[in-house]
C-alpha cells in the first residue's frame, strides 16, 4: 500500500509541476524538483525491496523445512537469500529452490525503477502569450499629419488628378516584391497585433467576352503575319476614374506557338475596383514576420470630388486617398505582353505591361509565358498594397497586443513513470501474496 501511495504521489507531483516555468513557477529551484522526484523513486524502491526481502525470507524457510539438505546446500540457500550473485546464478540452488532464486533475481531489478522514473520529468522550451496594451496604426487617412496620397486636377474642379509619386513608389515596390512587405513592429520582435484599414479590392468576373481584337489575330496557329497576345488588360472606362473596371485576357504560350494546355492557364475577366475593409493580423516571432488578413467588401468606390463645403467632405477626402491607391495599383496590371510575328521588321516582344513582375506569371527558358491563378493573383495584389499602406503614417490608436515569451518549462511523460512503477508493483505484489501464504502455512 505504501508503494502505491508513493507511486501516486510521484505522479501527482509531476502532474502539478508540468507546464510550470523552471525556477519561477513553482518557486522551487530546479535541482530540488529533481531531488523530490528522486526521493520518491528511492522511497518506492526501499519499500518494495523490504517487501521482497520478507518474501525471500519466507521462501528460504519454506525450502529448508520441506527438503533434506546438507549443510553446504543450506549455506548456499542462505547466500542466495543474502543476494550473493554467484550463489544465485552459478549454484544448483535454481534446481532446489526455483522460487527463491526467482525472487532474489527480481530484487536485483528493483533499482531499474530508480533509473527510469526520475527521467519522466524534463524541461523544454515553450512559448506563451500575454495580452498587454500597445499602440498600432489607426488606418485613418484623414488623421492629423497623415500624408496626402493624391494629386488634384485643378482644371477639372479639384477632381482626383492621380496618385502622388510616393504612392506610385509604394505600389511599385510592393507589386515587384510579390508579397506583403515587412510591416512595422509596434510591440517588439515577439508579439502579435491586429489592425484594420479601409482600402480597395478587385472583384473579378471570370470568363467574360473580351473586346474585339483583344488577343490580336485569333487565327494565328502557326507561322504567319499577325500578333500573338499573351496578356492584355485594357480599361472599360476612364483610367482617371478609380471605380472604372478593366478587361483582362491571358493565354499561355511562346512566340507563334499555342500552348498544348499541359501547363499554365488561359482565361478572361472583367475586374471592378471596390471599396473594402481589411483586418490584418501581424505576428512576429524572433523577428520573423507573418501577416494574415480578412477582407470584407464594402461597396463601390464613391465619387472622388473634393468639396470642403460638402457635408461629406471627410468621406470625399478618404475616397480621394483610396482612389489614388486604386489608380496606382490598377496601372500595374494594365498593358500588353505580345509578340508581333515572323514577318515584322524587328520581331520582338511587347512588354509594355508591368504585369511581367507579377507573382502569377513565370517565363520558361523557351520564353514561354506561363500564367498561374490570375484572378487570385489580382486579388492578392490589392491585399498586398493595402497592407503596405500600414507603413504610411495613418494615425495611432490604442490597442491590445499579444506578447510572446519563450521560457523553460517542465514537461512530464507519464508512461516513463507509470510503466516501471506498475510492473514493479505487480511483480512484488504477487510475490508478497505468495510470501503471506507461505507464512500462514508455517506459522498457523
Amino acid at each position: 500500500m505504501i508503494g502505491v501511495v508513493l507511486a501516486v504521489g510521484h505522479h501527482q507531483f509531476n502532474t502539478w509541476v508540468e507546464g510550470r516555468t523552471v525556477g519561477a513557477n513553482p518557486s522551487i529551484p530546479q535541482e530540488w524538483v529533481l531531488r523530490i522526484g528522486t526521493a520518491f523513486a528511492i522511497a518506492f524502491h526501499t519499500i518494495l525491496a523490504s517487501t521482497l526481502a520478507f518474501v525471500i525470507c519466507q521462501l528460504l524457510w519454506f525450502y529448508t523445512r520441506r527438503q533434506y539438505m546438507s549443510m553446504i546446500d543450506i549455506n548456499t540457500l542462505y547466500l542466495v537469500e543474502r543476494r550473493d550473485l554467484a550463489s544465485t546464478v552459478l549454484s544448483d540452488a535454481i534446481v532446489r529452490s526455483p522460487l527463491l532464486v526467482t525472487a532474489t533475481l527480481l530484487s536485483f531489478l528493483l533499482p531499474v525503477t530508480g533509473v527510469f522514473t526520475p527521467a519522466s520529468l524534463g524541461v523544454t522550451t515553450s512559448t506563451f502569450d500575454i495580452l498587454g496594451p500597445c499602440q498600432v496604426s489607426a488606418g485613418n487617412y484623414s488623421t492629423e499629419h497623415a500624408p496626402i496620397l493624391f494629386r488634384t486636377n485643378e482644371a477639372e474642379g479639384k477632381y482626383l488628378g492621380g496618385p502622388r509619386p510616393s504612392v506610385e513608389r509604394l505600389v511599385g515596390s510592393t507589386f515587384s516584391g510579390q508579397s506583403i512587405p515587412p510591416l512595422p513592429q509596434y510591440c517588439g520582435k515577439n508579439c502579435t497585433y491586429r489592425t484594420s484599414i479601409d482600402s480597395m479590392m478587385f472583384q473579378c468576373e471570370k470568363n467574360v467576352p473580351l473586346p474585339a481584337d483583344h488577343f490580336g489575330d485569333p487565327k494565328l496557329a502557326g507561322p504567319g503575319p499577325g500578333i500573338r497576345v499573351f496578356w492584355n488588360a485594357s480599361m472599360a472606362g476612364s483610367e482617371a476614374d478609380p471605380p472604372s473596371p478593366f478587361y483582362v485576357g491571358w493565354q499561355t504560350g511562346a512566340t507563334f506557338l499555342r500552348s498544348d494546355g499541359s501547363v499554365g492557364t488561359n482565361g478572361s475577366a472583367l475586374c471592378t475596383p471596390m471599396k473594402a475593409h481589411y483586418e490584418f493580423t501581424v505576428r512576429t516571432i524572433n523577428s520573423e514576420q507573418s501577416v494574415s488578413y480578412n477582407v470584407t467588401p464594402i461597396g463601390p468606390l464613391i465619387s472622388t470630388t473634393l468639396d470642403p463645403t460638402s457635408e461629406d467632405a471627410r468621406e470625399s477626402y478618404i475616397a480621394m486617398q483610396i482612389g489614388a491607391v486604386t489608380i496606382a495599383t490598377r496601372s500595374r496590371l494594365l498593358g500588353v505582353v505580345s509578340w508581333p510575328g515572323l514577318y515584322a521588321d524587328a520581331p520582338e516582344y511587347n512588354t509594355s505591361s508591368p504585369v511581367l513582375l507579377s507573382s502569377f506569371l513565370s517565363v520558361s527558358q523557351d520564353n514561354e509565358f506561363i500564367w498561374g491563378d490570375v484572378i487570385t493573383g489580382i486579388e492578392q495584389t490589392a491585399a498586398n498594397v493595402s497592407a503596405a499602406l500600414l507603413n504610411v503614417f495613418l494615425g495611432i490608436k490604442d490597442s491590445e497586443c499579444t506578447f510572446s515569451h519563450t521560457a523553460l518549462v517542465y514537461f512530464y511523460k507519464p508512461e516513463n513513470l507509470l510503466i516501471p512503477y506498475g510492473v514493479a508493483l505487480g511483480v512484488v505484489g504477487a510475490s508478497f501474496i505468495l510470501g503471506v501464504v507461505i507464512f500462514r502455512r508455517f506459522n498457523p
